[in-house]
């Protein structure tokens, strides 16, 4: 028995086969927004360890610890977060690109409307 192509015989076309399988696609993950995290990252005081809600890009400004802080002269430091579950820290999950649902937004149709409204039609 020979192979056609290097696959076995028959299953060069074979759509259960892997190598005709599509690749996963990368998305964000849904249970973080793509931070990786899973609560709302939070800033805690000095001395008095009252916390507040910051943005994401805030607390990773912010020292890693009450004694850096300190020792910068600062008055907040960033509170431990826990990774998120779902993506393990990373913030992208792979999906098959067949459970991607289709919005119904036509893009090439609205750019054609854009520039039908801004230069007018032909």
């Amino acid at each position: 028995m020979s192979s056609c192509g290097g696959y076995p015989l028959g299953a060069e076309h074979d759509p259960r086969a892997p190598w005709n399988q599509p690749d996963p696609v990368e998305v964000e993950c849904p249970d973080c927004a793509g931070t990786g995290y899973a609560e709302e990252p939070f800033a805690v005081e000095v001395g008095t360890g009252r916390e507040t809600p910051v943005t994401h890009i805030a607390w990773m400004c912010l020292p890693a610890s009450e004694a850096e802080a300190l020792a910068r002269g600062q008055r907040w430091f960033r509170a431990s977060r826990e990774e998120c579950d779902t993506c393990g820290g990373s913030g992208r999950v792979e999906v098959d690109p067949r459970d991607i649902e289709d919005d119904g937004f036509d893009e090439l149709a609205a750019e054609e409307k854009y520039y039908e409204r801004k230069y007018g039609g032909n």
